[in-house]
């Protein structure tokens, strides 16, 4: 058996912009990034401020030491509420509206 640490993350792509998560310890949270055009330039067209500001008030962070937003979502929040944040964001922010379909990538 392997001592190597393995990672677990999931990354959540509409096409134009994604939100990736992986977990956080210590504190026991889930740490998540959402794609910013520091990471990726085309996102500049998409990113126009107002979505920014629903990105900040849900509470991430603006790039700093990373290019992405980001965020721990503390584990005392049910699956079910930092999965419908995450897709209210692929929307709101991203103006991901089901189609194509989401592509969801895990390890």
């Amino acid at each position: 058996m392997s001592t190597r640490a393995h990672r677990v993350y999931a990354v959540f792509d509409s096409g134009i912009g994604y939100i990736q998560c992986m977990p956080e310890t210590p504190p026991v949270a889930l740490y998540c990034e959402a794609a910013s055009a520091e990471s990726w330039a085309a996102l500049s067209a998409v990113l126009n401020p107002d979505r920014i500001a629903r990105l900040t008030a849900a509470g991430y962070k603006e790039p700093g030491r990373a290019p992405n937003y980001s965020k721990s979502y503390p584990l005392t929040l049910t699956d079910a509420a930092i999965a419908a944040e995450i897709l209210t964001l692929l929307h709101d922010v991203y103006n991901y509206t089901g189609a194509p379909k989401l592509d969801v990538k895990t390890e």
